[in-house]
């Protein structure tokens, strides 16, 4: 499913225009974002959980 496809599936389910829809689930998925770029872990209960994890740096070595 694309960002499109659930744009259309809210704005159906909901009853909302779809610029109505759009604007929700870019809200939604704006303010998981937030979160997570915060350090936060996102739960959705019945859902996932969302959290970021930090790898330790590497150096690459340039071929040519």
């Amino acid at each position: 499913m694309t960002k499109k496809d659930l744009i259309e599936v809210v704005a159906q389910k909901a009853k909302l225009s779809k610029k109505a829809a759009k604007v929700s689930v870019e809200t939604f998925l704006n303010e998981i974002m937030k979160g997570l770029a915060a350090g936060e872990v996102v739960k959705l209960s019945g859902f996932g959980t969302f959290k970021t994890k930090m790898f330790k740096a590497k150096t690459i070595k340039a071929i040519g």
